[in-house]
């Protein structure tokens, strides 16, 4: 009974659930693609996922997400994940013209707000977490002309993730857009208090890329060159939300400008 259920139910409850989720409290589109679960590895896998808007869009994706769940996570009281991999997620940033961000959407309806403390987060605790050949598209419709970049591909390493409180979660992101502009992003972050502190370094950045943002807020126009910068961050919700930063190296190269 266990093996039938492991195997057969549970790939088809979750099925269920989810795209019930999705329509009932998200108002969007899902599809999904094979999912499957070993009841004696405790291991789950889902054979790619695309998140759509109500009118077909895409907003996110991924190829492949696989999870390897630990026993440990009955005597610890926690969620223990031995590993989770995940294949090429695509996302869409887009904000609309006013100002709103179309992820933020993907939150469901709150209800109406008590004077209750707010429940603490569960206890959740991924030994490795990778991200590979991922993609971020980031369109700005706020500008006079919309604003369209895309990083990819994308990757990121996070070890020894805990949402304990104080706790440093190490992590390591970089990626590459189309135009061959590098971004590496290297740190830790605290989920109990929310907070982050880490180094981060941009390497040939266009002079087009720069000045196809600002548009009019120049008084000239950007019509040749690329930077490279590096720089430090601290970042932190409490006791007040604050942004630290510090930019010790900053390059430029082959600057030309125009009116």
């Amino acid at each position: 009974l266990y093996t039938l259920i492991g195997f057969f139910a549970v790939p088809r409850i979750a099925r269920a659930q989810l795209q019930s989720y999705v329509t009932e409290q998200l108002h969007r589109q899902v599809s999904i693609g094979e999912i499957r679960f070993n009841p004696f590895a405790l291991d789950a896998s889902i054979g790619g996922l695309v998140l759509r808007e109500a009118d077909g869009s895409p907003v996110v994706g991924f190829r492949h997400l696989y999870v390897n769940a630990q026993l440990a996570s009955l005597w610890q009281r926690a969620l223990v994940l031995a590993e989770v991999e995940l294949s090429a997620p695509d996302i869409d940033v887009i904000v609309a013209q006013d100002g709103t961000l179309n992820l933020a959407k993907l939150a469901p309806e709150s209800e109406k707000p008590t004077s209750e403390e707010p429940a603490s987060l569960p206890r959740v605790h991924i030994q490795r977490l990778d991200i590979r050949d991922g993609r971020i598209g980031f369109t700005d419709n706020t500008r006079a002309q919309p604003f369209t970049a895309v990083v990819a591909p994308i990757k990121f390493t996070l070890t020894d993730f805990k949402t304990d409180a104080n706790y440093e979660n190490a992590y390591d992101f970089s990626g590459t857009t189309l135009a061959g502009e590098q971004l590496q992003w290297v740190g830790a972050f605290t989920v109990q208090p929310l907070g982050s502190s880490g180094s981060f370094r941009v390497q040939n950045l266009k002079a087009a890329t720069i000045d196809s943002y600002a548009e009019d807020m120049l008084p000239f126009q950007l019509a040749s060159g690329h930077a490279s910068l590096e720089g430090n961050y601290r970042f932190a919700m409490t006791p007040a939300p604050g942004l630290e930063a510090t930019l010790p190296l900053l390059q430029v190269r082959d600057l030309a400008i125009k009116e």
